[in-house]
């Protein structure tokens, strides 16, 4: 029962470690394809939220644009109606002061290349230079009547500044607005999720706007997007799953958004806010899966060597087993039997579980009568329940058996142990046959040696009682001393030294046990050699 208990559990552990390892992987799997579809989902948003936030900006600037168009489009009808140069100065200065004074809430510097003289107004660094070579003229003379942007510039006092500017129709004459972009409105970034961060760039990568909550100085901000900027522009950050470690090293998701002037609005999310708790559930589950999984690997580890020991032991029973040629489980309590192997010449008799007592029937009949009773009661029922309550592990006896005709002597025993269940017992025959006929030849061996043993006693006391006093007495204890129980009775040396000297002297000394005869007066030369001779003697 032990060693199916043992594999069951073995079997147990392979089982249960199968169904996390698989129960392990799919919530590895789900969590994988949870996050993707979350990501997935969240880029979609983000890149929404990106175009419509660049859309505001623009959106911003679509006064600024309307006064520019409304400029360009009234200055070129001045050109072509034929005004003068003087006329269109005058023209372009009176709306560049209408305009500050609509837009009186706002920096602007206006300004406007005329017949190659440069008109401007507002915070501007003055009027009458030749303004044909700035870069917002070349741009727009290059792009007819489309409104360019220009890449941010810094202004006299450090401010940073955007050039909108337009061609005059089909003439020479460009009007510009430049946008001090600390002015713009931006957004306030309240729909994004905590810890969320807002930048807009210009064409060349310029940061122009930032709403975020990370601390950190401006040029080290430029930096951060223009790399940002740069990863946008190389295909880096298209994916759903492609991420950025910010200025403090957080992990973050991008979102941007490429506006029809070229500016870019990005927009980006902490993967914490993004997933929420969901990586830490996932990190909480792993080691729990984890440490659970390699507490059945080092179980698996114990009963695997457990199993290799088994085998030996197995093996080892396997042989015992094999000495027996009949083994039945007896439940005693409930009067039945189970075979575990069965006689070769009864096997079609008995059924492999039944009644006890019509297996005691059926064995009945190939048990020698004369014996049959001593065996029924010795395995009785009763007689066994009364051993197991008396706790007797081992009992049994020898009977003769008929086997191909003939009797032989078979030993029968009743094995109890607690590894069997609570009310059963083992039954079990084996063939002593051949150990039989050894020990009766041993007895017979036994008894002889009593009868010659007996002989040689009475023989001994009859010659002891012919001896004279004097010598009977150290015969009688070197005799008693070749008879003691003891490892080294055999061999002690013992040296009869006596004047008595005749044959029959020195034979009754050798015939008591002793080693040697010296007779007195003791010749020492004598002495010397007996007791060299002696094996043993130092």
């Amino acid at each position: 029962m032990k060693r199916r208990s043992k594999r069951a559990r073995g079997w147990n552990y392979r089982v249960t470690g199968g169904i996390t390892a698989i129960f392990l992987l799919l919530f590895v799997l789900g969590f994988y394809l949870t996050q993707r579809v979350l990501l997935d989902n969240a880029q979609e948003l983000g890149n929404e939220l990106a175009s419509r936030y660049a859309e505001e900006e623009i959106q911003n600037l679509r006064a600024e644009e309307l006064l520019l168009t409304l400029g360009t489009e009234t200055l070129a009808e001045q050109a072509e109606a034929g005004a003068s140069q003087q006329e269109l100065e005058q023209w372009a200065q009176s709306f560049f002061q209408k305009v500050l004074e609509a837009e009186s809430g706002s920096r602007l510097a206006l300004r406007a290349v005329v017949g190659g003289v440069t008109v401007s107004a507002g915070d501007t660094g003055g009027s009458g230079y030749d303004g044909s070579q700035v870069e917002w003229y070349r741009q727009a003379m290059a792009s007819g009547s489309e409104i360019v942007f220009t890449a941010s510039h810094g202004g006299e006092e450090g401010d940073t500044v955007l050039t909108m500017a337009r061609r005059c129709g089909d003439t020479e004459h460009v009007m510009a607005f430049d946008l001090y972009l600390e002015e713009l409105p931006g957004e306030d970034g309240g729909s994004l999720p905590a810890g969320s961060s807002y930048y807009l760039c210009d064409v060349d990568g310029e940061l122009l706007y930032a709403k975020t909550q990370m601390q950190a100085p401006p040029e080290e901000t430029a930096r951060y997007i223009r790399a940002v900027f740069e990863q946008i522009q190389a295909g880096e950050l298209d994916g759903a799953q492609t991420y950025i470690y910010d200025m403090n090293a957080e992990k973050r998701a991008v979102y941007f958004h490429t506006a029809p002037n070229g500016w870019v609005s990005i927009i980006t999310i902490p993967y914490s806010a993004l997933l929420g708790d969901l990586r830490q559930v996932f990190d909480g589950a792993m080691v729990v899966c984890g440490g659970f999984l390699l507490f059945l690997i080092l179980m698996s580890v114990r009963e695997y060597r457990l199993q290799k020991r088994m085998v030996r032991v197995n093996e080892t029973v396997a042989a015992l087993g094999n000495l027996y040629y009949s083994i039945y489980r007896v439940n005693w309590a409930q009067g039945t039997y189970e075979s575990v192997k069965i006689a070769e010449d009864l096997a079609h008799r008995i059924p492999v579980r039944g009644r006890y007592d019509q297996l005691l029937e059926v064995v009945g009949q190939v048990i020698d009568q004369e014996t049959f009773d001593q065996f029924k009661t010795s395995f009785s029922l009763e007689n066994i329940r009364q051993l197991v309550e008396r706790n007797v592990s081992d009992f049994g006896g020898d009977f003769r058996r008929l086997f191909d005709g003939e009797y032989r002597w078979v030993s029968v025993r009743l094995l109890f142990d607690s590894a069997l269940r609570q009310e059963e017992a083992v039954l079990c025959f084996r063939q002593v046959e051949e150990e039989k006929a050894r020990q009766l030849r041993q007895l017979r061996v036994l008894e002889n040696a009593l009868d010659q043993a007996r002989e040689s006693e009475a023989a001994r006391e009859q010659f002891f009682s012919q001896m004279s006093h004097d010598m009977r007495t150290p015969l009688n204890a070197a005799a008693a001393i070749r008879a003691m129980d003891r490892p080294d009775a055999a061999s002690v040396p013992i040296l009869a030294v006596t004047a008595n000297a005749f044959a029959e002297d020195v034979a009754a000394t050798a015939q008591a046990g002793m080693n040697a005869h010296i007779a007195n007066p003791i010749d020492m030369r004598q002495l010397a050699g007996v007791l060299q001779g002696l094996e043993g003697w130092h």
